[in-house]
């Protein structure tokens, strides 16, 4: 299977992922704008990037939405596709979050007790051998009222973003199994998640796609054992 565009034609990405600074701005703001993304199109020939974008950055405390930084974000993505470039909306974690030092779900989703607990490590992926790392993981996997939050910020993003072709938006960014197992979490976790948010995007946004990703030992080659029951609009 392949990615196709509206006239049935196959699409073939050349890009790059964007917005890496992002993790660590004040505002979540990214300096690859419309020159950066311009000369990504002229100069090395891409056409695609990925765009990052945080729970942390959209709904600072529980409930609360940033709409300026929402607002933000889609004029990202409008100059890209003004640029016509294809892009991939990636819902972006490292460490669980800032309460980690690094980004992805707010602090107000763990308990503070696992972010005193954990040392800050080098290079910063060693951190997922953190105790409370893990845990925080593991109390998102877990947590019925979280993942519903989590689902309604996506869709909140997506709602905005409806009208702008996103290529396909990427559900959550090489997720970690906390103190289970990789495969555990692919059998056992990540399908009903994954059907939980592709719902809420599919909500916003009809006609779009989805990236599902494995666990993040996929990255490395390993095999993965997940399993969906709708693949027509998915990406892996």
């Amino acid at each position: 299977m392949h990615l196709l565009d509206d006239e049935g034609r196959v699409i073939v990405l050349r890009g790059a992922s964007v917005g890496e600074d992002a993790k660590f701005a004040a505002n979540y703001g990214s300096a690859v704008r419309a020159p950066e993304l311009r000369r990504m199109r002229d100069e090395l020939g891409m056409n695609a990037v990925r765009m990052l974008t945080f729970w942390e950055a959209v709904e600072p405390s529980c409930g609360d939405y940033d709409d300026g930084y929402i607002a933000r974000f889609v004029e990202r993505v409008r100059e890209a596709r003004r640029l016509g470039l294809e892009v991939v909306v990636d819902f972006h974690q490292d460490l669980f979050g800032a309460g980690f030092g690094m980004a992805g779900a707010p602090h107000w989703a763990a308990p503070d007790d696992f972010y005193r607990r954990a040392r800050r490590r080098r290079p910063w992926m060693a951190g997922y051998l953190e105790l409370g790392v893990m845990r925080a993981f593991d109390h998102f996997w877990r947590s019925e009222e979280l993942k519903a939050r989590y689902a309604a910020a996506v869709g909140r993003v997506v709602s905005e973003l409806a009208r702008e072709g996103v290529c396909f938006y990427e559900l959550w960014n090489e997720p970690f199994w906390g103190t289970g197992t990789p495969y555990s979490l692919e059998r056992e976790v990540l399908p009903s998640f994954y059907e939980r948010v592709t719902a809420a995007v599919f909500a916003a946004d009809p006609g779009t796609r989805v990236g599902l990703a494995g666990a993040v030992h996929t990255n490395i080659g390993m095999s993965t054992a997940l399993a969906v029951r709708d693949r027509s609009r998915a990406v892996y």
